[in-house]
């Protein structure tokens, strides 16, 4: 709900108790005034807190900016020359599609970038704008990158580099002195020839069943159609 469309509903619940109060005081407003003053100011003053809180529970309920903070999805968005991104981007990915980052962005909501490209080329004015990122993900090294990129980011929190820490030997860029660097280091697997061979044959059966039972399944269904076709 919009903070138009919450305004309009707090103002009709509003209205529409102020108008039974007043139908109310109109059938009742002599025994209301054969009442001591007393008991009347307590019944406004009791008026005028049931409306306060009527209006602080639809706040509550109807807040929108804690709705959207809590409850709406963020989607990642691969970073391209062809379309500008959103303004309210949070999640943003860069891969070898791209070169370089043309323009500053502008992406005062941007939380978390990744990159995985070796062949980009990140400027000191890239990010400029970008002072709530608090986290960054290096896949692979980068072309270059001037190690005053994040400088004004003062909410990063964490880096994770990909790899060990001789493969970002002379990697530098200016960081918040509480910004935590953590490697992640990979690992070569190797898979022997025999037991590839038995996980082909595995998939070479898995698929032989699926072929078989869907050429099963279109034949049951021709056959259906036979019996259903009336006999001239």
């Amino acid at each position: 709900m919009k903070n138009e469309d919450c305004r309009y509903f707090l103002f009709s619940v509003v209205l529409v108790f102020s108008i039974g109060i007043a139908i109310l005081a109109y059938f009742c407003g002599g025994e209301m005034m054969k009442c001591d003053k007393l008991k009347v100011v307590f019944f406004v003053a009791f008026i005028v807190l049931v409306i306060y809180f009527l209006v602080a529970i639809g706040f509550l309920l109807f807040d929108t900016t804690k709705t959207n903070s809590t409850n709406a999805q963020k989607f990642w968005y691969t970073y391209s020359d062809s379309y500008e991104l959103p303004k309210d981007t949070e999640k943003l990915f860069f891969n070898d599609s791209i070169s370089a980052i043309s323009n500053p962005l502008n992406l005062e909501n941007l939380k978390i970038v990744e990159f995985d490209s070796s062949n980009l080329e990140i400027k000191a004015t890239s990010f400029s704008s970008c002072k709530n990122i608090e986290e960054l993900t290096f896949y692979q090294r980068p072309k270059s990158i001037e190690k005053e990129t994040f400088a004004h980011c003062t909410l990063l929190k964490n880096i994770y580099l990909v790899g060990n820490s001789s493969d970002w030997k002379g990697f530098e860029i200016i960081v918040p002195i509480d910004c935590e660097i953590t490697f992640l280091p990979t690992k070569i697997v190797s898979i022997p020839k025999s037991d590839l061979k038995q996980k082909l044959e595995n998939i070479s059966i898995t698929i032989n069943n699926a072929i078989h039972l869907k050429s099963a399944h279109k034949v049951e269904k021709k056959d259906d159609a036979k019996k259903q076709t009336p006999e001239p």
